[in-house]
This record gives C-alpha cells, structure tokens and sequence, in this order.
C-alpha cells in the first residue's frame, strides 16, 4: 500500500486520528478530525490542540497531556477521555487511545492518537451513579446515599464543634391516600410532597426518602432545637396547602427531630430520629383520639 492510498484509508475511518508532539502541537490531522471541529485538515496542522479546548475543559485535556508525557518504551499507550465541543456547538465526550513515537535514545517524539466518541456510554454511567444514589420517584438522595454523606457531615460537624440537626417525617394517613384515590395520586401525593421541603429547606440540607412515605431532612451547623423549629414550621404550613389536582387534598406529617451528641453514627441518628418520630405519632394519634371521644360524648350529651 502506498502512502497516498494508507493516507486515504485513514481519512476514511470515522475515528478521529492525530499525530502531535508532546507541547499539543498537530503535526497530522484526518477529515473526521477536521470534521468535527469545522475546519479544514490544513489550518489545524500546526495548532496546539490546546487551543482548540473550551475554557471550562482545557483542565481535562491538561491532565491527559500530562499523563502523555509520561509515556516510555515500557508504558507507551495511554486512554484518556474528556470533554469537547465540536462544531456545532455540542459537548461531546471523546476517548482517546494515545501511543507513542520514541527515538533511538528513547525519546517521546510525538504521539499518535485515536480518538472516539464515548457521550452516550458517559451518560448511561452518569444515570446508573444517579439511580444508585437517589430515590426514582422524588429525585432524592436514597437512604444509603443520605448514610454516606451523613457519616461525613458529621465528621464535619466533630471538627467543627457543631451539632447537626435530623428530621425525620411521615406522612399522615398515606395508606388511606393510596387505597382512596389509587397508587398513581399516592405516587403524585409524594412526588409534590418532596418539591415543597426542597423549596421549605437550605441549600446546605439534605432531604431524602429513605422508603413509602417516610423522609429525612438532615441540616448541619445547628446548635440547638430552636433552629429547627423555624424549619419545621415551613414544612407543616406548606404540606397543608392544598395539592394541585388532588382535589384540594392537603397533608399532616408526623415528625421527630433530635441534634447529634458527638458520637453516634449516622445508621444510630437514624434510628433516634425515627423513635422521636414514632412518639410524635403516638401523641398525634391520641389527641385524634380524644378530639374524637369528646365530640361523641358532645353528640350523645344533644341527643338525650
């Protein structure tokens, strides 16, 4: 094969295909290279490919120039990806299969590179993490996810002599919901449930569902209860707004709240938070209880 006709079959590939020195400089692009970028084979020859990276991604592509020049005779390929943005204004994710050229000393000299398009494999990844780490139906952190990162607030708040702050919420009388009007109004119940705590809490909190109808809010840097009651008080009054298309349906919620003590584990808070929350539904229901029994006895009492 001559080198015009080897030339030719490699600008045919789809991949994209570079050769450059070590400092970025293109020495060889081919059309899928020039392709994607907009431009002509011959006015990207001489560039430095870190010129043709956006500003919020040269750092990616520094890193795997960094890891290219440290290529040797024993560890001459190197996989790299980062982000680009072609010519029609699309980030895209490349991987790119580096080797390189040495001397007879043994001297990088310049790199060959291969280079494909991996954004939909990086976006199936980045949906698998999200799944893995939050609740499907609300969009929340999963129990386990909410575990993880309270270990570290918590460790935080040791460091940093501050208490952290756990709600923990059910909603009154979900199964009644759920039986009544169907488990697609439960699922919508829960859905807008979960967008008015966000909008009732801190940027610095974190909400989850941790399972059915139960959540928690965890909220760091408090020093005491009183800095959870101005919270709480925002939940309560927006759960009772009527819910849009549920027939001016509007919710109660049990909740417990208690501060860290500076040793507990994030699974030992959990647990403390959902006793607190137990004994607010105990109160909950006997004062439902008694509102009931005093209004029979008020019947009885009209009718005799």
């Amino acid at each position: 094969m001559t080198s015009d006709n080897f030339r030719q079959l490699v600008d045919d590939l789809p991949d994209l295909i570079c050769r450059y020195r070590s400092d970025g400089l293109l020495l060889y692009v081919n059309d899928a290279y020039a392709l994607f970028y907009g431009r002509s084979a011959e006015s990207l020859v001489g560039l430095s490919f870190l010129e043709l990276a956006e500003h919020e991604y040269r750092d990616e592509v520094e890193r795997s120039l960094a890891r290219v020049r440290r290529l040797n005779l024993n560890d001459a390929v190197v996989v790299n990806e980062h982000r680009a943005v072609d010519a029609q204004g699309r980030i895209r994710w490349q991987q790119w299969t580096d080797k390189g050229v040495f001397d007879q000393e043994g001297e990088l000299i310049e790199i060959i590179a291969v280079g494909r398009d991996v954004t939909e494999r990086r976006a199936a990844e980045e949906q698998a993490t999200y799944l893995a780490s939050h609740d499907s139906l609300t969009g929340l952190l999963n129990r386990r996810s909410v575990l993880v990162r309270m270990e570290r607030l918590l460790a935080n708040a040791r460091r940093d002599q501050q208490l952290v702050g756990i709600l923990y919420l059910d909603i009154d009388d979900f199964k009644s919901i759920n039986d009544q009007r169907g488990h697609s109004a439960g699922d919508r119940v829960l859905e807008e449930a979960s967008e008015r705590m966000v909008a009732s809490f801190r940027g610095s909190d974190l909400l989850a569902r941790i399972g059915g109808d139960e959540f928690v809010i965890v909220c760091p840097s408090v020093q005491s209860d009183d800095q959870l009651l101005p919270l709480l008080g925002r939940l309560e009054a927006t759960l009772a707004e009527p819910m849009l298309g549920l027939d001016g349906l509007s919710l109660t919620a049990s909740v417990g709240w208690i501060l860290s003590d500076g040793v507990d584990t994030a699974e030992d808070l959990l647990a403390r938070a959902d006793r607190a929350m137990y004994r607010s539904k105990a109160r909950r229901d006997g004062e439902t209880a008694r509102q009931k029994s005093q209004a029979s006895s008020s019947d009885e009492g009209s009718r005799s």
